[in-house]
């Protein structure tokens, strides 16, 4: 369904009918609503992610994603911290950067910026990972740093090419 995300969605939906349990439709259903800024939604597909499988870092991410941008940056941050005790490699470095997130949305800079230093840190062996920069560099631009976050999407490789998701 690459390019329809109205067509993405519906076949996430079926998937999702046709197996309660699929949690990656479930984080999709989840994408899909939060990329649409249906948060309330979101929210709903979310937690259903997480209560089918406590231990699905995706659906922990999603939880966190939402929560940060409905202004519960305490639950988007503890959704991260789960996120992160569950992870190793590269998902540990993604948790992180959603931990900085949630605390330079709330406007604990201070905070946000020591917990990216660490998350960038950590991120030299996982270089031209897309979810890592983009999680980097959303971080960087929570914090009003522009070139900082252009600076990261540019390490992705291929470069990013803008969908328009019909808004």
């Amino acid at each position: 369904e690459s390019g329809d995300m109205r067509a993405a969605t519906d076949a996430f939906r079926r998937s999702v009918r046709a197996d309660p349990r699929y949690t990656q439709g479930i984080a999709f259903l989840t994408l899909a609503h939060y990329w649409h800024r249906a948060y309330d939604s979101a929210a709903v597909w979310a937690d259903s992610a997480v209560a089918v499988d406590p231990n699905y870092i995706l659906g922990w991410a999603n939880v966190g994603f939402v929560a940060i941008e409905r202004g519960d940056y305490a639950r988007g941050r503890a959704a991260f911290d789960a996120a992160r005790r569950l992870s190793t490699n590269v998902e540990v470095v993604n948790a992180e950067a959603g931990i900085a997130l949630a605390e330079a949305r709330a406007g604990r800079t201070t905070e946000a910026r020591a917990l990216l230093r660490q998350a960038e840190a950590a991120a030299g062996p996982y270089r031209n990972g897309l979810h890592t920069d983009v999680w980097l560099a959303q971080v960087h631009a929570a914090l009003g740093d522009a070139t900082q976050a252009m600076d990261w999407l540019r390490r992705y490789e291929p470069p990013f090419i803008i969908i328009d998701f019909g808004t």
